[in-house]
């Protein structure tokens, strides 16, 4: 783990590889990030993180053409912690698949993943976790008092 930043100046420290998937895994929940119609788009999901790949449900044309076609896309997901004023957030790219073998369609089936547009889950994309970049952060005093003056004063 690398830390950047000292003093008054807040802390930026990047995460190895596990402990960024860990973070994602206790998220559940983030963006799929891919190109429709050469622009970005980032769209919300709910995750569910095994070794070696994310795994989300879609119904989404552009997101289920995304992944039949092996495009590579990212996965994002962040949290903070207004109190302590400290958050972290995990970025996975890689490949993408439609998920078709019956078992895993079961299994996936029963988690807590549903498409956002639509309640019913019937197609499951994985992206393989080719890249995988965390960071945490921690302000530092100096900009502690600026955020709880303007939070609360």
């Amino acid at each position: 783990m690398k830390v950047a930043g000292s003093g008054n100046a807040g802390q930026l420290s990047e995460l190895g590889r596990q402990d960024s998937l860990d973070l994602l895994r206790q998220s559940a929940f983030g963006r799929i990030i891919l190109s429709i119609d050469a622009l970005p788009a980032a769209l919300p999901a709910n995750l569910a993180v095994e070794p070696g790949s994310v795994v989300f449900a879609t119904e989404d044309e552009a997101v289920l053409r995304a992944g039949r076609s092996g495009a590579v896309v990212a996965v994002q997901s962040d949290g903070v912690d207004p109190f302590d004023l400290t958050g972290w957030s995990v970025l996975v790219t890689g490949e993408t698949s439609e998920v078709v073998d019956p078992v895993e369609l079961e299994r996936y089936r029963r988690l807590p993943l549903h498409p956002w547009a639509s309640g019913h889950a019937e197609h499951f994309i994985r992206v393989r976790a080719t890249l995988v970049a965390g960071r945490r952060t921690a302000l530092g005093c100096a900009a502690c008092d600026q955020v709880a003056g303007s939070a609360f004063g």
